[in-house]
């Protein structure tokens, strides 16, 4: 007989945004320089962007190795590092 089927999983619950300075201590040990040189806002995720380190960025886009940029708002960025969701202001 065969065994029941298992329950679909269900989904991840989303990892918390806590602000930068409430990261533990060695993951913003592992963090790079992030200098922000302004951005742009938008309703149409596709427009916005955000300059860190001299360079251009878009939402989806890897910062530097294992750091994501995950939204820009008006006065701050969301990111992901090593599973830890956090906002940047600037």
């Amino acid at each position: 007989e065969a065994p029941p089927a298992a329950a679909p999983a269900a989904p991840p619950a989303e990892t918390p945004v806590v602000r930068l300075a409430e990261l533990p201590p060695a993951v913003r040990q592992q963090l790079p320089a992030l200098n922000f040189g302004g951005a742009t806002d938008s309703p149409v995720a596709a427009a916005r962007m955000v300059i860190i380190n001299g360079q251009v960025f878009r939402e989806g886009d890897e910062v530097a190795p294992g750091l994501v940029l995950e939204r820009i708002s008006l006065r701050a960025a969301q990111m992901r590092f090593r599973g830890q969701r956090f906002e940047v202001p600037y």
